[in-house]
């Protein structure tokens, strides 16, 4: 994969320790409603940052497995950060997370979480 402008890279700017808070359930595929096209939604401190879904991406979620499975031997149970679809921060006004921000995520069929 090739480096951005800031030279990150998906394990630099998603694979970090604590950087991919999960849980506290995981959810078979079999068990959403649709696993294709899942709606997500960002809100930090009350202001909504993302709505999008999975098929808003660059890249489908089985063209990057595709991908990764070149790489790296995927296992059942196997956790993938793929990045996410449009509104970053930047698209935001260069809006950073910050300490003491609340964050409010939610991927539909899963579930939400709050970090605080």
């Amino acid at each position: 994969m090739t480096d951005t402008a800031i030279r990150v890279d998906l394990v630099r700017g998603k694979a970090q320790d604590t950087m991919g808070p999960c849980g506290p359930h995981i959810l078979p595929a079999q068990f959403l409603p649709d696993v294709t096209n899942p709606k997500l939604t960002l809100n930090v401190n009350g202001k909504q940052m993302m709505n999008s879904s999975t098929n808003e991406m660059l890249n489908s979620c089985e063209e990057m497995l595709s991908v990764i499975s070149e790489f790296v031997t995927l296992e059942p149970a196997d956790l993938v950060f793929t990045g996410s679809p449009s509104g970053s921060a930047r698209v935001h006004g260069n809006c950073w997370l910050k300490p003491g921000d609340e964050i409010h995520a939610e991927i539909e069929g899963l579930g939400r979480r709050t970090y605080e």
